[in-house]
């Protein structure tokens, strides 16, 4: 069966290969758009892999591919070892110029391609192209950076992730959910009459929160907004969700616990002296950290609060998993908490 799947795949390339000589990114014919997403795929399954890799670092197949099919298409043409090289890296961290500007792929790979190793030749023929070229690849990514999702308009404040989405808020009022692998704006969420201040996500729901005093719940998948939680008197600084269960804390230096469902208001964490500026949810378990220099760990059933911690700054951010937490202050310390348990 293999060997009847290759020899339909060679077969196909033959066809392919008459109205371009095989001159493969001069195809003009008709079914184009298929002909550029579908070649690489042929030239595997024909067994010309290494034809493939190497028409993956020819310029002028790029270009062209880009032209026709798209960035996230020509990145497709990237298997096995070759998806985490340095032109599939490259191209993944420019995909945000290059959807929208094409034409700058070969100025974008000088920015962020080293000169040497197995790159080097079509680093080459960039730069043998006429006009004004980077001398240097001063864009070269660190190799763990696979994206940058551009769109908003004003500084980001906060971002959240579940498996393949990304969510965002901002300063121009809007959240954005993103898809994490494509780097596609899945949804732009609009509704709050102020700045985003946080913003959090589980499964089809996404939590946000604003200086304009209220936490939104809105459906990830249509965008719609659900339901609006008021009862904070100034500006909510950090929201939370785990399953059912919202969290915020506020600028009114109060905590807040809500019932995702029904937008119930279940129960007001109060202790600290200033700003609540982070939150997070863990188990029977709310955390939160603040201007006043403690981490407070509460009850959310009863509403207790069963530890203070206190430190020497202002408390910036809290996280909690299980029986962990960790918390960031402005001193720049990390204070990392775990709960010991004894056997009964």
């Amino acid at each position: 069966m293999a060997g009847d799947l290759t020899e339909v795949h060679r077969e196909i390339l033959d066809a392919l290969a008459v109205p371009c000589g095989g001159v493969w990114h001069t195809f003009d014919g008709p079914g184009k758009r298929t002909f550029f997403r579908e070649l690489v795929y042929h030239l595997w399954g024909a067994g010309r892999g290494e034809e493939a890799r190497a028409l993956v670092r020819q310029l002028p197949w790029l270009e062209r591919k880009l032209q026709v099919s798209g960035i996230n298409a020509l990145l497709d043409d990237f298997r096995g070892e070759d998806s985490s090289g340095p032109v599939a890296r490259a191209l993944r961290q420019a995909a945000h110029i290059l959807e929208q500007h094409p034409e700058d792929l070969g100025t974008q790979l000088l920015l962020r391609v080293g000169r040497t190793g197995e790159a080097a030749d079509l680093v080459t023929q960039c730069g043998a192209r006429p006009g004004w070229r980077p001398g240097w690849a001063s864009l070269e990514g660190d190799p763990a950076l696979l994206r940058l999702l551009e769109g908003h308009s004003g500084l980001v404040t906060s971002v959240a992730v579940e498996g393949n989405v990304v969510v965002s808020g901002s300063l121009d009022k809007t959240i954005r959910v993103w898809d994490r692998e494509s780097g596609k704006a899945l949804r732009v969420l609009e509704g709050h009459s102020e700045f985003v201040t946080s913003v959090a996500v589980t499964g089809n729901v996404v939590v946000s929160g604003s200086i304009d005093e209220t936490i939104r719940i809105w459906d990830r998948e249509s965008g719609k907004m659900l339901r609006v939680l008021e009862g904070h008197s100034d500006r909510v600084r950090s929201v939370a969700v785990a399953g059912n269960v919202v969290v915020s804390g506020s600028d009114d230096n109060t905590i807040r616990v809500w019932d995702r469902e029904s937008g119930k208001m279940l129960r007001v964490l109060e202790g600290h002296s200033d700003w609540v500026n982070s939150v997070a949810v863990t188990g029977n378990l709310v955390v939160s950290g603040s201007d006043d220099k403690t981490i407070r760990i509460w009850n959310r059933y009863s509403g207790a609060c069963i530890l203070i911690l206190r430190v020497d700054a202002k408390v910036n951010s809290v996280a909690a998993d299980g029986d962990w937490i960790a918390c960031g202050d402005q001193s720049g310390r990390v204070h990392v908490l775990r709960r010991t348990r004894t056997d009964s």
